[in-house]
């Protein structure tokens, strides 16, 4: 039995349907760290533009008008400006350091480890005094 028959089918971009506002960033989110780096062509512009206006016509007026998540639109009007930014530096020929994090551009952390500390020693327990 193949997936589709099982009802259980892979969800790709063309078929994705958000939950909510949220979901539809995060899965914007998730585009996005895919391609930001690739190298700059007409169709890739073209599927950014594409990703604007999908955030400008469905994702800010069904966070303002259905949701009524103020917090929710502006972390969609953040995202839109982020990928409009991006688009005007490849343009210029720059890249963006770092990666799309909570909806804008955010530089490349370097993890720091922390070095465990030696085990402090106990001392043994003597007893002093007679036991009773």
């Amino acid at each position: 039995m193949t997936p589709e028959q099982k009802g259980t089918r892979k969800m790709t971009a063309a078929n994705y349907q958000p939950r909510d506002t949220k979901d539809a960033l995060r899965h914007l989110q998730t585009l996005v760290n895919q391609y930001y780096r690739a190298p700059l062509t007409a169709d890739l512009l073209a599927y950014n533009q594409k990703q604007i206006t999908y955030l400008q016509e469905n994702v800010i007026p069904y966070a303002q008008q259905v949701e009524h998540n103020l917090q929710r639109q502006q972390e969609a009007q953040l995202m839109m400006q982020e990928l409009q930014r991006w688009q005007v530096l490849r343009l210029q020929g720059h890249n963006v350091a770092g990666k799309m994090r909570h909806f804008r551009f955010q530089a490349a952390t370097v993890t720091k480890y922390r070095t465990p500390k030696p085990k402090r020693q106990s001392l043994p327990h003597y007893h002093t005094g007679p036991r009773h």
